[in-house]
């Protein structure tokens, strides 16, 4: 979700179907000792995590590669690439405590196209992708 109201409504639906529990932990992907500091929250409330969903990135613009500014393809990796990265540094330890921990990682049919004018969000979901299969 990209509102706390928006994480509300997904709460109140987990809590409506009976079957579990969620935590709502507003983050900003840009702050990278936050998404550090993830892990250990959860740590101290659960001792472990079963699921992590990741699926937020931006799409930064459509553009020629040589027309992208330096911080908007900055900006693409940082989120795309860097936060999913290190929130699976921060969590990874508490997924293996779980007896079923899992990652579902999100990404982008642009990871294998060659789209016009795609290129960060294309190079991001691409590395994300790669990421994933060294994990």
């Amino acid at each position: 979700a990209r509102t706390v109201g928006g994480l509300e409504e997904l709460d109140d639906q987990i809590k409506a179907d009976g079957r579990g529990q969620a935590t709502l932990v507003p983050l900003d992907l840009t702050d990278m000792a936050g998404i550090d500091r993830l892990g250990g929250a959860i740590h101290e409330r659960w001792g472990k995590l079963d699921i992590l969903v990741a699926n937020a990135a931006v799409l930064g613009v459509i553009s020629p590669i040589g027309h992208v500014e330096a911080k908007t393809f900055e900006k693409v990796m940082t989120i795309n690439v860097t936060a999913t990265w290190r929130l699976i540094r921060s969590v990874d330890p508490l997924l293996r405590l779980s007896d079923a921990g899992r990652a579902i990682i999100m990404s982008a049919n642009s990871a294998h196209s060659a789209r016009a004018f795609w290129a960060p969000y294309a190079a991001s979901k691409a590395a994300v992708e790669t990421m994933m299969r060294s994990w």
